[in-house]
């Protein structure tokens, strides 16, 4: 049997955040028991193949998971089983918002086998916090904390963001301190940027309209946000996280296995609105809006939107590009495997310049980014291919 990570999409939002340009939608409470229906459907259409796969990760993203009842979790996780082998220690998360935790819902995550939460704090700054839109409070966030802990969690993510409009260097330096205060397993850091028209849009990044929202005419400089990712990870790695990959810290054994599975360029597969999967050496993604997700599974469609299969040049692309992100780099590549083999002079030549700048480190055909090159990822891939 092959290794095989499982997602599934849950686009529900009470309200949506200024910054966010995921697929998720708010004032759909109305089609959140047909969805979930529809969610399992689409389960069942992949059941001639289980057969060949063992899940080693789940993840239910969004969106807001946790704004769907305990009883319809349930239904969706109950029928996820039904049609899959899942590992004996199979990684099962589950995004949640501080606003939607409470002890009795804490618990009954729980009861459903979840055994990993990322919660979306993004900041312990009030006025940060406003700023974003968020619907919770400081409060909130450090008592939805306590609960998940309560519960019987041990293997807690929690989301920050940073570079956010108005927020000062010292100020992240207490939202980062206030995290740590409640000890969890592992910290995603997001910078907030505009988006560029890059191929890989990799960070919690959409902020196009939010100087407009907020009346701000900037966002933090380019100088202010490598200082502020230069302290999350001095700070962090002081108190014993390992900074993993590009936007994650974890202690010692706990890295979020599925993201891994995305860096290695694993097999996984993506269920409900606008969901991605690559099998197969394809990539497919499912219809994006929720009511005509539903509208095609309840016809007896596959609600396949996208898919191809990629080229040589693509696959080369993303095997450096997920490789550099992680703290492991890359040692070599199989050049012919891609039809590439002529390029490798030329790539090992602006490697060696990139080292020279300070980008890179690494003896050969290793390659590691310095936290110079962390920073700028994205361009610098685009440099090197």
């Amino acid at each position: 049997m092959k290794d095989l990570s499982v997602y599934f999409h849950i686009p529900f939002c009470k309200t949506k955040c200024r910054y966010c340009n995921f697929n998720s939608y708010s004032d759909l409470e109305f089609l959140f028991d047909d969805y979930a229906s529809a969610l399992r459907q689409d389960f069942y259409s992949f059941q001639h193949r289980s057969q060949e796969f063992l899940v080693q990760t789940v993840y239910l993203g969004g969106g807001t998971p946790s704004l769907l009842s305990l009883h319809l979790l349930e239904e969706i996780t109950k029928s996820l089983k039904g049609v899959f082998h899942l590992s004996p220690g199979c990684e099962v998360s589950i995004e949640v918002n501080p606003e939607t935790i409470y002890p009795n819902y804490a618990h009954g995550l729980q009861g459903l086998g979840i055994n990993r939460i990322s919660l979306g704090v993004q900041s312990f700054d009030p006025q940060v916090l406003r700023r974003l839109g968020r619907g919770h409070d400081v409060e909130q966030s450090i008592r939805s904390f306590q609960f998940l802990r309560r519960a019987g969690f041990d293997n807690i993510n929690i989301d920050l963001i940073f570079g956010v409009p108005g927020q000062s260097l010292p100020g992240w330096q207490r939202t980062l301190e206030s995290a740590l205060a409640l000890e969890p397993e592992h910290l995603s850091l997001y910078c907030l940027t505009i988006e560029k028209d890059l191929k890989f849009k990799t960070e919690q990044s959409y902020a196009g309209e939010l100087d407009q929202v907020l009346g701000e005419r900037y966002l933090v400089d380019e100088k202010t946000q490598m200082e502020m990712m230069q302290l999350s990870q001095a700070l962090l790695e002081r108190e014993g996280f390992q900074h993993y990959e590009i936007s994650n810290f974890c202690l010692p054994g706990f890295q979020c296995q599925h993201n891994l599975t995305y860096w290695r360029r694993g097999e996984y597969l993506g269920f409900g609105a606008g969901a991605h999967s690559f099998l197969d050496g394809k990539r497919f993604s499912r219809i994006g809006d929720p009511k005509r997700f539903v509208a095609a599974v309840r016809a007896g469609e596959v609600p396949i939107s996208f898919q191809e299969e990629l080229s040589p040049e693509q696959d080369l692309l993303e095997e450096i590009y997920l490789r550099l992100r992680t703290n492991s780099g890359f040692e070599g590549l199989d050049w012919p495997k891609y039809g590439a083999t002529p390029k490798r002079k030329q790539f090992f030549k602006k490697v060696e310049k990139l080292r020279e700048e300070g980008f890179v480190v690494g003896e050969g055909e290793k390659i590691y980014l310095t936290d110079k090159g962390r920073f700028l990822v994205d361009s610098l891939i685009l440099e090197l291919v």
